[in-house]
């Protein structure tokens, strides 16, 4: 059993992730973890020295490879679906679950959170609202696509997410 959580960065993830592996025996990967443990940078750095199509690029070997696996919980990259080959690679290898949250709440994340910075580079040229707004609008419909069923992260807290998702895969 594969479960991989999508959705945008700063929805709940990565902590999901860990909770839902825990709660079944399961692994728990993190695309963006493994991405820079091989590059040896943090992402903003990937970013940086190869732009973001050299990102994506690692990215798609990573999910190549997690597709691969079993028994395992993979929080991917928020634009880790973008890529058609990404989105083919885990199509019928597990659940797919997008974690949603609104502009609000994962500006809100992305300000407390300390590794934003070095985890979380700038994507767009505008401020941090209308570029959270913008990309959430654009990548909505790719996310729709490829996900089994979706997570509303807005009022629940990660354990409660995960509770949610294992309900969902058992009544499945």
């Amino acid at each position: 059993m594969n479960i991989f959580l999508i959705g945008y960065r700063a929805t709940g993830k990565s902590t999901v992730a860990r909770n839902i592996a825990a709660a079944l025996g399961l692994k728990c990967v993190d695309s963006d973890a493994l991405i820079a443990l091989a590059a040896g940078m943090t992402i903003a750095e990937i970013f940086v020295a190869e732009t973001e199509e050299g990102f994506r690029d690692r990215e798609s070997e990573v999910v190549a490879k997690l597709a691969l696996g079993d028994n395992q919980v993979v929080a991917l990259g928020g634009g880790a679906v973008l890529r058609s080959e990404n989105r083919e690679a885990i199509r019928n290898k597990g659940a797919v679950v997008w974690l949603q949250a609104s502009v609000d709440s994962v500006c809100e994340r992305l300000a407390q959170d300390s590794q934003t910075p070095s985890q979380r580079p700038q994507l767009t040229a505008h401020d941090l609202v209308d570029e959270v707004s913008e990309l959430m609008e654009r990548r909505r419909d790719t996310y729709a696509a490829v996900a089994d069923f979706t997570v509303d992260t807005e009022s629940l807290n990660a354990a409660e997410v995960a509770l949610e998702i294992i309900a969902t895969l058992s009544a499945s």
